[in-house]
């Protein structure tokens, strides 16, 4: 279910302040501290921790729709973590001896409490769409919560991207049953990834990370299809959404790694697959 006044009100502030120049004079850098300062003054930044986790959520899926060079999820996700004990600056946390946006942030969530990026020894490294992922090898942040919540927001990070790349397709698809395939691969993902951020529990979140992932790969090979008929702002469009796709399905575990939660879950209590509806979009 989507909270629309929370998406009508973020998609305003990303309008305004997330144009895809911002998107591509960040790319150098990769972020955009005025598009963070912005965030701060709107009160977006804050969304980990003033807003319920479903509408935190919803400001996380539009900012992903403009492909925004900051760390919101990343911010968002210490806030569920750590709720008012996160300390005020973009943040982000070590998970598997990397750091999403690690230089850029004010503080790092690690095994051992928050850390300043200078004393958590970054090496730095980017991901396939070029956002900072640093390396790093203080102890990963703790806790089961850290790779569920992860994983959940970015499936949610991933559904609004897909519905970008979606919106584009509609534009430039000359051949209407690829949009139709793709159509109904955004939309199952989104049921899915929906249910997830109402009830987060381990098979919501393992059925959501599965479908987003599997819907994720589809949405990047209709843009690989697309890209050489589009113009050259389309092409640079496309490729922001279809890099970053590449990268979120592996953060927080992958496809398999999810399946196999999923897998497990199932093993024990054969009825999940007719209590949740996600899980039987993933058989």
């Amino acid at each position: 279910m989507r909270h629309w006044s929370v998406a009508r009100s973020a998609t305003d502030v990303f309008l305004r302040c997330c144009p895809p120049e911002v998107v591509r004079r960040a790319e150098p850098e990769g972020w955009s501290p005025r598009l963070w300062r912005e965030l701060e003054m709107t009160g977006l930044a804050a969304a980990g921790t003033e807003l319920p986790l479903a509408e935190a959520a919803e400001v996380v899926r539009v900012a992903a729709a403009f492909a925004a060079p900051v760390p919101l999820a990343e911010t968002v996700l210490v806030g569920w973590l750590c709720g008012a004990g996160a300390p005020p600056g973009p943040l982000s946390l070590v998970h598997r001896g990397r750091a999403s946006y690690g230089r850029v942030a004010a503080a790092l969530l690690s095994g051992d409490g928050f850390l300043l990026p200078e004393d958590a020894g970054l090496v730095p490294a980017v991901n396939l769409a070029g956002e900072p992922l640093d390396r790093t090898n203080v102890a990963d942040a703790a806790g089961a919560d850290v790779l569920r919540l992860g994983a959940l927001i970015r499936a949610v990070q991933m559904v609004g991207a897909m519905e970008r790349v979606l919106e584009l397709t509609v534009v430039l698809a000359g051949d209407r049953r690829q949009l139709t395939v793709l159509a109904g691969e955004v939309a199952s993902a989104v049921t899915a990834v929906e249910h997830a951020v109402e009830f987060p529990g381990d098979v919501e979140v393992a059925a959501a990370k599965v479908r987003a992932g599997e819907a994720a790969t589809s949405a990047a090979a209709v843009a690989h299809r697309l890209h050489g008929a589009a113009g050259l702002t389309h092409q640079h469009e496309l490729g922001l959404y279809t890099r970053r796709l590449w990268s979120w399905r592996d953060d927080f575990g992958g496809e398999a790694e999810w399946a196999g939660v999923l897998g497990r879950s199932v093993l024990r209590d054969p009825g999940l697959l007719w209590g949740h509806a996600p899980a039987r979009g993933t058989d």
